[in-house]
């Protein structure tokens, strides 16, 4: 800054003292000097405008008038969906689905759950064994089935929506539920479906199984076994039911979602 720097000088250049303090603390020394060559000039250079005072704050838009506004708020982000699903077969040889239920877990809101009971292709009868296990009678299946392929179509295509948004589709033993599907359709004539990419949650789990088979090796959970591991209770709804089952698996799948496991 130049040494014969006159303050009554410079300060006279502004309007008040306040904008000429704030012009020093604003501007290197060059501007200061610069200002000060031009002050001391024959021809006095125009006067600085003031510095224009801080705007004031918004203040808050008054809604209560309920007229629709622009929101400022940054949109929540939504979770990818889930679509759990589980199947009952007539038996194992070959596994012809007689009910299928799927969840819809979407940005963590209740899940929309659908089950239904479907007829069976001519000439297929349900195995005891079978029966015995998810209690599904040929009575039932009369008084209460509705024609399968719709039902595979709108589920089929809301597993590949929710692939699409980037989802999954889960399921415990997810290959034995793709195949009973995928055999279930082509009894009713029509080729096999393309599945879309399934999670298991039996094979995603075993590496942190504590059970052992006969041999001393590691086995994998079942159903069951998962939600008591990662609960520490039985779980209360209906197994071998395929909604009851549902249930569990879209549970066992957050739960080991949030440890990390996946």
């Amino acid at each position: 800054m130049a040494d014969s720097f006159d303050a009554k000088l410079f300060l006279s250049h502004f309007s008040n003292p306040a904008d000429g303090f704030h012009f020093l603390g604003a501007n290197s020394s060059f501007k200061v000097d610069q200002l000060m060559q031009q002050l001391k000039g024959s021809t006095p250079p125009p006067p600085t405008p003031p510095t224009p005072p801080p705007l004031p704050a918004t203040p808050p838009v008054d809604v209560s008038d309920g007229e629709s506004r622009p929101s400022t708020e940054r949109p929540i982000e939504e979770s990818p969906p889930v679509l759990a699903f589980d199947t009952e077969t007539s038996g194992l040889n070959p596994p012809i689905v007689l009910q299928i239920a799927y969840s819809l877990l979407e940005n963590n809101e209740q899940p929309k759950e659908t089950s239904h009971i479907l007829k069976l292709p001519a000439g297929v009868r349900i195995h005891p064994a079978a029966q015995a296990v998810h209690g599904i009678s040929a009575e039932r299946v009369v008084k209460e089935g509705v024609d399968p392929l719709p039902v595979f179509d709108a589920f089929l295509r809301l597993a590949a929506d929710v692939v699409a948004r980037g989802g999954r589709v889960v399921a415990h033993n997810s290959a034995f539920d793709v195949r009973a599907i995928s055999t279930t359709i082509r009894y009713w004539n029509q080729p096999a479906p393309q599945f879309p990419l399934t999670f298991c949650t039996m094979n995603s789990s075993k590496a942190y199984s504590p059970l052992k088979n006969k041999r001393g090796w590691v086995k994998a959970f079942r159903n069951e076994e998962l939600y008591e591991f990662l609960f520490s209770t039985p779980p209360t709804e209906r197994l071998h039911d395929a909604m009851g089952d549902v249930r569990v698996t879209l549970k066992n799948y957050m739960e080991a979602q949030q440890r990390g496991w996946w």
